[in-house]
C-alpha cells in the first residue's frame, strides 16, 4: 500500500524526494546484503534504469507545468526529454550566483537552523524562522511571491548556500556533507551487514543526495522516525550482540544469540 500510494502521489504532484526516501533506501541496503554476482548484475542494468526514471521525471514534468497530453503528440521525443528547470541544477546554480550580491544582499540565512526549528509548530512560536532563500529565489526566478501564489523554484544546494554566505557558504556545504557522509559510512560499516541496522544511515544518506536541489525540512521526518526507532532497537539482546565481534582466525565473527 505505501509503495502504491507513493506512486500516485509521484505521478499526481511530482515528489520525486519522497519517492526515493521510500525506494533508494531498501534497494541500497539489498544491493549491500546481496552476493556480488547479483550486484554485479544490478550495476549493468542501472544505466538503463537512469534511463527511464529520466524519461518519466520529465514527462511528468512536461504534463504537470505548461503542457497537457494533446500537446504531447506535436512534440519530439529529444523536445520532451529535454533539461527543464528542476532537474538542470548547473544552470539554477549559475543563475543562484547572478542574484547575490549584484541583485541583492546575501540572506545570511541558516539551512541547518530552518531544519531544527522546523518541527516547532508556528503555533507555538510566532517567530519560528521563515526559509527566505527559496523566496528569493524564487521571486527572480519566476518574478513572483511564492508564499502567496504557492510553488517554488530550487537554486541547488549549491547555490542555496552561496546565497546565504557567499564562497564561505559554499565552502561549508562541501565541509558538512562530506563530513555527515563520512560518519554515516561508518555507522554503516558498524552495522556488520545487519539489513535493519543499514537502513537508518542509507536513509540519511538518500536525505542527503535528494538535498542535492535544496537542503531543507520536510523529507527528513522518515530518517528521523527510523533514527528513533534504530535508537531503541539498538538496545534489545540481538542488537547487542551484532555489535561485539569475537575474534576468530583471520579477523572477527559476529558474535549471535543464542
Amino acid at each position: 500500500m505505501a509503495f502504491v500510494a507513493i506512486a500516485v502521489v509521484f505521478l499526481d504532484q511530482g515528489t520525486r524526494s519522497l519517492t526515493a526516501m521510500l525506494v533508494m533506501p531498501p534497494g541500497l541496503v539489498w544491493m549491500f546484503v546481496s552476493p556480488s554476482r547479483v550486484v554485479r548484475k544490478a550495476l549493468w542494468a542501472g544505466p538503463l534504469l537512469a534511463f527511464l526514471l529520466l524519461v518519466v521525471t520529465q514527462l511528468q514534468f512536461y504534463l504537470r507545468s505548461d503542457h497537457d497530453r494533446a500537446q504531447l503528440r506535436d512534440k519530439s521525443i529529444a523536445e520532451v526529454l529535454a533539461p527543464r528547470q528542476h532537474s538542470d541544477f548547473f544552470t539554477e546554480t549559475a543563475i543562484a550566483a547572478s542574484i547575490v550580491p549584484e541583485e541583492r544582499d546575501y540572506t545570511g540565512e541558516s539551512p541547518e537552523w530552518i531544519i531544527l526549528t522546523n518541527i516547532v509548530p508556528r503555533s507555538w512560536w510566532e517567530g519560528k524562522p521563515v526559509p527566505q532563500t527559496i523566496w528569493v529565489y524564487s521571486f527572480y526566478r519566476w518574478g513572483r511571491d511564492v508564499f502567496v501564489t504557492g510553488g517554488n523554484a530550487l537554486p541547488s544546494v549549491v547555490g542555496q548556500y552561496y546565497m546565504g554566505w557567499g564562497w564561505a557558504g559554499v565552502v561549508w556545504a562541501g565541509v558538512l556533507f562530506g563530513a555527515c557522509f563520512g560518519w554515516l559510512e561508518r555507522i554503516a560499516a558498524r552495522a556488520h551487514g545487519e539489513p535493519y541496522l543499514l537502513l537508518v544511515p542509507f536513509t540519511w544518506m538518500v536525505f542527503l543526495f535528494v538535498a542535492f536541489r535544496y537542503l531543507a525540512p520536510g523529507f527528513h521526518y522518515s530518517a528521523v522516525l527510523l533514527s528513533s526507532v534504530w535508537l531503541a532497537a539498538r538496545r534489545t539482546p540481538r542488537s547487542a550482540a551484532v555489535r561485539r565481534r569475537v575474534p576468530v582466525l583471520g579477523g572477527f565473527a559476529v558474535a549471535r544469540p543464542l
